[in-house]
């Protein structure tokens, strides 16, 4: 590849056959939306590397023995996904197009010359485009950061193709970690929150973006919801108010899927979302909450107690000579659940309430709020 921060130059690519060798297999689940899998033994390596389930792998195996194909990538992605494959002069081994929306990505596992299995991520749109950016500042932060270097991807280059932005990056195989909470996952935040400036939450932009966000979405919430957002914001800050909480970097999307266990390290990787400076028991509670509200499991009261209980030990490791109540607690989780929402409102120009996600995060909010 060629060096960070070189700029490929717009090309259209020559792709004479590739289009019938970038076959689409529909997911057996919602969240992947469209994998092109090459005839080419390559196909492995990119069915390994999206799709690391044994048994969703196993799904799609089955699902291409009685029905092989249903459609062939889009000239205009193969266009830029033939280019970028050229320039480097590596073998696809797999294209995921990610979900609708403006922030909508395509992601090539590309194999180089030299046997290297990497992966390029290349924008749809402007705001994709964004993302790009984001990603690409902090993997180069975090190669600099000595306890966290070897556990995320190194950025390999960067650049546009057609007129849009790219990066690509190394990728580790390995297992998924459990959903459940690892040390290892502590042990990674407890790290990353150290590479941060030194401010007090209240004072961060994470939460700033809670008040900025609500006034600009507003006209796109409807009076229920806008209501209890505004009412979130209240009592989070009064909850929060007074108490020396220090603010962290955060990645906002801090889960099993974004992770890979080796050694007893974690390794994580899509960082479009991070921030510099927000709430520091975000990414602990994204864990948590995100997987089990995807598979339409609310917590009970006895699971958010534990979850309580787990965030003061989590704090009590970032912080080891505070104790932060109970009400704090709450203050944080409460801020938690409104960046989430916000986001996804931002997203797609409102909050869709047919969403798993947007409801479940929405009742627990209302549990915090409302009681």
């Amino acid at each position: 590849m060629k060096p960070v921060a070189a700029r490929l130059q717009d090309r259209d690519g020559t792709h004479s056959g590739m289009n019938e060798n970038l076959l689409l297999y529909r997911m057996p689940w919602p969240r992947l939306r469209a994998l092109y899998l090459p005839s080419s033994p390559a196909r492995k390596s990119g069915l390994d590397l999206f799709v690391p389930e044994w048994a969703n792998r196993s799904l799609i195996g089955l699902a291409a023995r009685v029905r092989p194909a249903t459609g062939r990538l889009p000239e205009d992605h193969l266009c830029r996904v033939t280019a970028l494959a050229a320039e480097a002069g590596a073998t696809v081994a797999g294209v995921l197009v990610g979900t609708p929306g403006p922030y909508q990505k395509i992601s090539v596992a590309l194999h180089l010359p030299d046997g290297r299995l990497v992966v390029a991520k290349l924008a749809l749109g402007s705001r994709a485009e964004e993302r790009i950016a984001i990603e690409a500042q902090w993997l180069r932060r975090l190669a600099e950061t000595a306890a966290l270097a070897k556990q995320v991807p190194r950025l390999l280059a960067e650049g546009q193709i057609r007129g849009r932005a790219f990066l690509v990056q190394t990728v580790r195989a390995g297992p998924r970690p459990p959903r459940r909470w690892i040390h290892p996952a502590a042990a990674f935040l407890w790290a990353l929150a150290g590479s941060g400036p030194r401010e007090g939450y209240l004072e961060s932009a994470g939460w700033r973006g809670l008040e900025t966000g609500l006034k600009r979405l507003r006209p796109h919430l409807d009076s229920v919801s806008c209501g209890l957002l505004g009412r979130g914001i209240e009592a989070a800050g009064t909850r929060l108010v007074g108490m020396a909480l220090p603010a962290t970097p955060v990645h906002r999307d801090f889960a099993p899927w974004n992770a890979v266990l080796e050694a007893n390290q974690l390794f994580v990787f899509d960082w479009e979302y991070a921030i510099e400076s927000g709430n520091p028991v975000q990414d602990f509670l994204h864990w948590h909450l995100l997987s089990a509200v995807v598979r339409g499991r609310l917590p009970n009261p006895s699971t958010r107690k534990h979850v309580l209980a787990g965030m003061a030990d989590y704090l009590a490791g970032l912080s080891p000579s505070r104790n932060f109540p109970r009400t704090v607690l709450r203050g944080l989780l409460i801020a938690y659940l409104l960046d989430v929402l916000l986001f996804y409102a931002e997203a797609d120009g409102g909050l869709r309430l047919e969403s798993p996600v947007i409801n479940g995060f929405l009742t627990l909010l209302r549990q915090e709020v409302v009681g």
